[in-house]
Order: C-alpha cells, then structure tokens, then sequence
C-alpha cells in the first residue's frame, strides 16, 4: 500500500488476509484505512514507519492476528486497533513514545508489553479487554501511568479483568504468545530472571499465575556465567553444510554449568551431557531478518 493512494476504509469489507505498506512511508495518516476489514490477518508495516497518526487507522477488524512494529515507531494514535478481537498478544516496539486513548480498546488483548521509552498513555487503552489479560510494563514510571486517571471512565484499564506486571527493566520478544492469567517469562540483559512476586518487596513467594486486580513484580538475579569461546563461522551460504562448534559455559567458580538455549533461528543448537554447547548453522534459512539469543 502507498500512502498517497489509501483513503478512508479503503479496505473495508475485502478478501485480503494479509496487507503489506510500502517502504518509505514515515507516517499512516488516514483515518479508517483498514477498518471493519473482516478478512484482513497480518498487517506489515514499513520499516521506515515512525507514527500511525490515522484514528481507528485498524480498527473493527475481527481476524487480525499478526502485526510487525517497527523499531523506529514512536507514536500510536487514537482507537488504532480498537475492537480488534483476535489480537492476543502485542509487544510495543522499544523506541516507541506515545500511545494514544482507546488503543486497543475492547480488543482480545490477553498480554501487552509496554517499554521503557514510553512516555505518554493515553485513556482506556486496554478497557474492556478480556478477564484474564495482563499489562507488562517496563518501569514503575509507567505502573505509575497505568494508575493514573482524572475519572473513573477515563481508567486505563479494569482492574476487575486485568491485572499488571511490572518487569523491573525486561522485555519479550516481539513473538511472544501471551496466555490467559499466566505471568510470561520476560528477558534482560546480563540478568537470570527468578520468577513473579505480588510484593513490590519480592518477599511473597514466586507466583505463576495472575489475578485480576494485582499488581506483579518481577525479580532479576546477575548473571555470573561466562562463555569461554566465541564462535565465527564467517560466512554462512545458504543450502550449505557450514560443519558444527562446540562451546562450553562456565561459573564464576570455573565449574561448568548446566546451559540452556533460547532462541534457535540461526543456529541449531544442542546441549549435550557434559554440558558443552554443539552449535550448527542451520543450512535451510528462508530470505529474511533473525534473531538469536
């Protein structure tokens, strides 16, 4: 889609399940553009996309499930993907700035990540979302936010079906799958994550499961390990067999430790019984972006 050719419900009531942007626009302006678009369920947007400044720009659209947020996103409008219902699982891109009122209003939203650059939010994004749905925000600043209001109509959201979850600086993949009252697994940098407490203390015992109405705190410990070796492959060429690495980790104590892996788009990679790591390219990659934790 070109900005320049997109007019109000442009794609209302059409056969497409997937739309694609073009490249180059900073901003989607127009109002409605795929409103009460029954068919529509991926969006992709360009990575040049800074703002989608188009009230209700996605709005009313019943099977939309995926949508790409572009890093250099920074603002959400108004009502952008308001009764959306089929939409479970968003997580904000981390240069975002402003999300606009209504966002995702009566949407199917079980699990929304907030980041930390964030600065702006506006009235009853997440309102009458359903029971069982939790808020992941990044900081306090914005535990704070989501409990502020003027009016109890302007709520940001219904503590009687959502409940909050701070993650005390982590973050999720932008694939994550939220589920209904289950605390997911956020990520950081150079942490171990320990596990969910109601007490911003973390004194209570670790908690899996959400209640409506609560508040959760997530606990981080320092990581400590250390990876002996670093692995180059150079160049991997696609459909070729590159050969396998080994690695291993260790503890502070040089005891080597029992590993884990997330994340395996690029790489194969297998944990074997003395605890060294054997990684493998994968040799079968389709064109596209990936990423490895």
């Amino acid at each position: 889609l070109n900005q320049y050719k997109m007019s109000t419900q442009a794609f209302a009531d059409n056969s497409f399940e997937k739309i694609a942007f073009e490249e180059g626009i900073t901003d989607i302006s127009t109002s409605q553009v795929i409103a009460s678009s029954k068919n529509i369920e991926e969006i992709v947007l360009p990575s040049t996309l800074e703002s989608i400044s188009g009230d209700s720009a996605f709005a009313g659209c019943p099977a939309l499930t995926t949508i790409n947020f572009p890093k250099s996103l920074e603002r959400l409008g108004d009502r952008i993907f308001e009764n959306d219902d089929a939409l479970t699982s968003v997580v904000l891109p981390s240069n975002l700035t402003q999300i606009g009122s209504f966002t995702f209003e009566d949407s199917g939203i079980l699990g929304l990540y907030i980041p930390e650059s964030v600065t702006d939010i506006g009235n009853r994004i997440v309102q009458d979302i359903p029971s069982g749905s939790i808020v992941y925000v990044a900081n306090e600043a914005l535990l704070n936010m989501m409990n502020e209001s003027d009016s109890a109509w302007n709520n940001k959201y219904n503590n009687k079906t959502t409940a909050l979850a701070m993650t005390n600086g982590g973050s999720f993949k932008e694939d994550t799958e939220f589920s209904e009252s289950v605390l997911a697994t956020p990520i950081k940098s150079g942490n171990i994550f320990a596990g969910w407490h109601a007490d911003e203390e973390l004194a209570d015992e670790v908690v899996t499961n959400a209640d409506a109405g609560n508040t959760y705190y997530a606990e981080w410990l320092p990581s400590n390990y250390t990876v002996t070796e670093n692995i180059n492959f150079g160049s991997v060429v696609y459909g070729v067999d590159s050969g396998s690495q080994k690695i291993e980790a260790r503890d502070a104590e040089e005891h080597i430790i029992a590993a884990t892996i997330a994340g395996n788009d690029i790489f194969e990679t297998v944990v074997n019984e003395d605890n060294t790591i054997t990684v493998t390219p994968r040799s079968n990659l389709s064109v596209g972006e990936y990423e490895e934790t």
